[in-house]
């Protein structure tokens, strides 16, 4: 069962599927009732839309939560060049918080 809010970013992604936004919603909106779809869209944005920096945090942050923590410093240290490069400190800040929490 789906919730009217995945229905209506389903909708956005059949009609906009270069937007990675709509992806990066479901990914969300799923990490906590169903982690393992929430991967696909986590793999998806990070395979098809790699300079979409929001993934990385969020990713790392949900790797982290199924304990994965291989995986979770696999996608952050990947994200921190692209903050960088972006010029994002905001991000980049986070992810090296992120970073240095796990270790």
């Amino acid at each position: 069962m789906t919730s009217a809010r995945v229905e209506k970013l389903l909708e956005f992604l059949k009609t906009s599927p270069d937007d990675p936004f709509n992806y990066y919603a479901l990914a969300l909106e799923f990490s906590s009732v169903a982690p393992e779809t929430a991967v696909t869209y986590f793999e998806k944005l990070l395979y098809d839309f790699p300079d979409y920096l929001p993934t990385y945090y969020q990713a790392g942050i949900f790797f982290i939560d199924q304990h994965d923590t291989d995986r979770a410093k696999t996608v952050i240290t990947k994200g921190i060049p692209i903050a960088l490069a972006q010029g994002n400190v905001k991000t980049l800040n986070e992810l090296k918080n992120l970073l240095a929490n796990l270790d």
